[in-house]
């Protein structure tokens, strides 16, 4: 028997039951038009898709049972991804799920301060509150040289990702697309940066995109950011970032709830085997036991999982190419304890162990076993959010580790494998399972071998998948044949009517100099589960009206053309709407380095040095310096290396902002002057790090030479200042913004 309806989506997750619900909102909005659909899931007995929970059965302090839902897959949502955020917030006014359930991962770490970073083989503990600039990746003892570096590559990163279109990346400035043609690996590797800013660089992207640099190209990976609000968006795991919250009442169980209304539409365990769309208006889907007739296909999976299937006639050359990328590798893990030996809480009550570390859990590690540790116990209700009773370890492994680990992929060897790695981090020997702190580990590998879903959390793209006149990204947001239509997280697109930006990539604010500006939501949240929320329901709407059963969408008023008062790009606009000019020459391929002699190193070095200290000054110093806020710090730091910079004729004198009380042309005309000398300043301060680092690191064994000494005392200084008290948390912010804003632009 065949089973026929007008539109037919497969796949269960997200994505899919978006699309479901969007069709039964416009049956019920429009019953005289109203049209069958019917949803497939291979999975027997759950949706969800990449978003897979469990149930884990504990004991509490009074001995009663309890039950807390876990997630294998996805899990975090931010406040600004407005789709998922919108439909939680609803489901609690709906009591569908508890106000409570939503934990915000944040505010229940803020008790406790130490963490962890694994940088190049070394381990760092320290304090969050003593973190480099308010930065908490960005560990106190971390070098001068590596600082630098950071801040060099995050500024590049940041002028790259506002330069892409990301509604149509091949589209973007000619010199970013060159970045298609290089692995994000070789891109950093290009820039000749420490060993220590490399690794910090590495478990920073690393973790965003959960795969390794290698993997991808590095035009992927900045258009991966652009779509997310930008690389220090995406890294920001406090408050306001996507990763500071998460639901305790698990997503499947969310999801089954919102999927009520088409219940009936559902069809589960039905592996999709093959899809016939030869014929005219209409496609044929084969699973193991039944087959479905429909005018329009939803393909509705990562576009790996999309590549099991059987294809006639073949899908077009554009898609084979996007369902043949890859997804990354990953093996995530809740480990389970009886205490929570970590944090140290009742060390502190005892004066023999004052000050042992109270580490709040969160740990991050490049080429490690584990790239992520989180402390992922059960919680109460908000503000206190007290302890449960359950106490976990969360910890990711990705990449060539995950492959690794799953050479043996029993219980036994992740284990050992994980708690081990756990001891390492944190220096205790109560995190091994031979431990009388150990209960258990509960695991899921996202792989090759991972049924329905070869791999997690993302398929990823490699070179030229995005750029060129034959790209294949072309053929995205667009039906194949007028009748499939792919859609997922990775392939997120807002719908027209939906978008808030004024155009499909950054622009800043001629108001801030730049300062500020808007990253394009056009792809929202591409790669997360408020993308595959949005992806669903744009491309529901877009066969609606490819069905002419709801009008085609158009901007709201005031998106697509914002009024030139408010917004200006930080360059003359191109034709394709971007900035015409850049900072081209350093992101794109940045030239070897022109050695600097030692005395103009040590000048700079001395120089620095001073203006570090008169900041640190204690009281009755004479200094006003002070700088407690971290992007103040960030700022004043980024101003003092300009002058530093310049005094020593290593670079010319930045541009001089318009007085108070600009223009926009005025600011528009600084912005493009800005935009030529940043470059300059970009290679002149990778200059000096090299140089710099060479002549340190060149010293003989068992010798400080000069270089060496005032670096040094340059990152003491740089601890000393981080360390003074800060009325906020912080972020890291980049070299660009940090230029304008100590040229005492406003905000």
């Amino acid at each position: 028997m065949i089973t026929e309806v007008d539109v037919l989506i497969v796949g269960g997750g997200w994505t899919g039951v978006s699309a479901a619900l969007t069709l039964h909102e416009h049956n019920a909005a429009n019953p005289e038009v109203a049209l069958t659909f019917a949803l497939l899931e291979g999975h027997p007995s759950r949706l969800g898709g990449r978003a897979k929970s469990y149930e884990y059965e504990w004991t509490d302090e009074k001995g009663a049972r309890r039950t807390t839902d876990f997630e294998h897959g996805a899990q975090y949502v931010g406040s600004q991804q407005s789709a998922l955020w919108e439909l939680i917030q609803r489901a609690i006014e709906q009591g569908l799920i508890a106000r409570d359930d939503l934990v915000d991962g944040y505010a229940a770490r803020l008790p406790y301060t130490e963490q962890v970073m694994m940088i190049a083989g070394k381990r760092y503990p320290y304090d969050r509150a003593q973190a480099l600039f308010g930065i908490g990746g960005v560990p106190p003892g971390l070098g001068f040289w590596d600082i630098i570096g950071v801040l060099v590559i995050v500024d590049v990163i940041q002028a790259a990702e506002q330069s892409i279109n990301v509604l149509s990346p091949w589209a973007s400035s000619a010199w970013v697309t060159d970045l298609d043609r290089v692995t994000l690996l070789d891109w950093i590797s290009s820039f000749g940066l420490p060993p220590g800013a490399v690794s910090l660089l590495r478990v920073s992207v690393e973790a965003v995109i959960s795969v390794e640099a290698n993997q991808v190209s590095a035009f992927y990976f900045l258009w991966y950011c652009a779509c997310n609000g930008g690389f220090l968006n995406e890294v920001n795991d406090e408050k306001g970032g996507p990763q500071q919250y998460y639901l305790k009442s698990g997503l499947d169980d969310l999801l089954e709830k919102l999927a009520a209304p088409v219940g009936p539409q559902i069809y589960r365990g039905q592996v999709v085997r093959r899809v016939d769309y030869v014929g005219p208006g209409v496609v044929t889907v084969s699973t193991d036991d039944q087959t479905f007739r429909a005018k329009k296909l939803v393909l509705a999976t990562s576009p790996a999982s999309a590549n099991k299937l059987r294809f006639d006639p073949p899908l077009p050359a554009a898609w084979q190419a996007v369902t043949s990328q890859p997804m990354g590798t990953t093996v995530k893990c809740q480990v389970f304890y009886r205490s929570p030996w970590w944090r140290n809480g009742p060390a502190q009550t005892d004066p023999l162990k004052e000050g042992v570390p109270q580490y709040t859990g969160y740990c991050g590690a490049a080429d490690y076993p584990v790239i992520w540790v989180m402390d992922y116990s059960p919680v109460g209700p908000a503000p206190d959010y007290r302890d449960q009773g359950c106490y976990a370890l969360m910890t990711f492994t990705i990449g060539s580790e995950a492959q690794t680990l799953l050479k043996d992929p029993t219980k036994e060897h992740v284990v050992q494998w994980v708690t081990t790695a756990l001891c390492d981090l944190f220096n205790d020997t109560r995190a091994l399972s031979s431990s009388s702190e150990y209960i258990d580990l509960k695991w899921f590998n996202w792989d090759e071998s991972t049924p329905l879903i070869p791999g997690g959390p993302n398929t990823v793209f490699g070179k030229g998948v995005l750029t060129g006149d034959e790209a294949p990204a072309k053929a995205f947001d667009r039906p194949v044949d007028g009748k499939l239509y792919f859609a997922a997280a990775e392939l997120s697109c807002k719908s027209p009517a939906a978008r808030r930006s004024p155009q499909p990539s950054f622009v800043p604010d001629w108001k801030t100099l730049g300062q500020t500006g808007t990253y394009s939501d056009f792809r929202q949240s591409l790669g997360y589960m408020d993308g595959a929320v949005t992806c669903g329901r744009f491309v529901a709407h877009q066969l609606l009206e490819d069905m002419s059963l709801r009008e085609k969408a158009t901007a709201k008023d005031g998106v697509e053309s914002v009024p030139a008062a408010n917004v200006a790009s930080a360059a003359p606009l191109g034709s394709d709407g971007l900035p015409a000019s850049g900072v081209a020459p350093s992101a794109a391929a940045p030239s070897g380095p022109t050695p600097i002699p030692q005395a103009t190193v040590l000048a700079a070095l001395s120089m620095l040095c001073q203006s570090l200290y008169a900041a640190s000054a204690p009281p009755g110093s004479g200094t006003t310096n002070s700088k407690m806020d971290p992007a103040a710090l960030q700022t004043w730091l980024v101003g003092v290396l300009v002058e530093t910079l310049v005094a020593n004729g290593l670079v010319e004198a930045p541009p001089t902002q318009p007085a108070a009380g600009f223009d926009r042309a005025q600011a528009l005309a600084y912005m493009e002057q800005m935009a030529t000398w940043q470059p300059k300043f970009v290679s002149a301060v990778l200059n000096f790090l090299a140089s710099g680092y060479a002549l340190q690191a060149g010293s003989p064994p068992g010798t400080v030479n000069e270089v060496a000494e005032l670096a040094t005392i340059a990152a003491t200084l740089m601890q000393l200042k981080s360390s003074e008290p800060s009325p906020s948390g912080g972020r890291l912010i980049s070299i660009t913004r940090g230029l304008r804003t100590a040229a005492g632009v406003g905000v």
